[in-house]
């Protein structure tokens, strides 16, 4: 099932609901993986592209890494 969202200023968010028959986690996901590597190998041909915003901590300490600093653990 798939369930488009409200258009913002970034595009237009989807959400995918997808359900299996199987409870086993590794054949679960399994399952998510390749219904999520279809969809990317798709979007292309539909001429749509891939986009998220990061969230912020994707560039925690990077000002130290830029500037050579080993970072602190």
């Amino acid at each position: 099932m798939v369930r488009m969202m409200e258009p913002d200023s970034q595009g237009i968010p989807v959400e995918v609901y997808c359900f299996t028959a199987t409870t086993p986690w590794t054949q679960y996901e399994r399952i998510q993986d390749d219904v999520f590597d279809h969809l990317l190998s798709i979007l292309p041909e539909m001429g749509l592209r891939l986009y998220q915003v990061p969230s912020g901590t994707d560039f925690s300490g990077i000002g130290g890494r830029l500037r050579g600093e080993m970072p602190t653990l």
